[in-house]
């Protein structure tokens, strides 16, 4: 299920520690499928080094797991919290830096756009 989608999110989860926008395991980037609505998220506890697409977890705006035997990220609440209201937004990355700077999800404006070194980056998709 996703498979496309799982493949795209892993080559993106692959980018975040090249950057320096994360360490461990904190930090993650998820998708939404435009047809059914559906997140692709990285799964709790694993590496970059050792992430592969058939690792993605598939869950529904609930953060009901759909499919994947893996649990999903710790932070599945923060990225339904934006999916939920803005059905614009396709994408949400969270890094380390960006979650120390924004706080917790109630506090998070689903609008808001974050000043990263460099670039500029969206939280909605408009």
């Amino acid at each position: 299920m996703l498979e496309a989608l799982r493949e795209q999110l892993w080559q993106l989860h692959l980018e975040l520690p090249k950057n320096g926008l994360v360490t461990w395991t904190g930090g993650n980037v998820s998708a939404r499928d435009r047809e059914t609505g559906l997140v692709v998220i990285q799964p709790s506890d694993v590496r970059y080094d050792d992430l592969h697409p058939e690792h993605m977890v598939i869950v529904d705006l609930n953060g009901e797991r759909v499919e994947g035997t893996l649990k999903p990220s710790s932070d599945t609440a923060r990225h339904l919290y934006i999916y939920r209201p803005r059905p614009d937004v396709n994408g949400v990355a969270r890094t380390v830096w960006l979650a120390l700077q924004l706080g917790q999800p109630e506090e998070l404006d689903p609008g808001a756009v974050v000043k990263l070194p460099h670039r500029y980056t969206r939280v909605s998709g408009q």
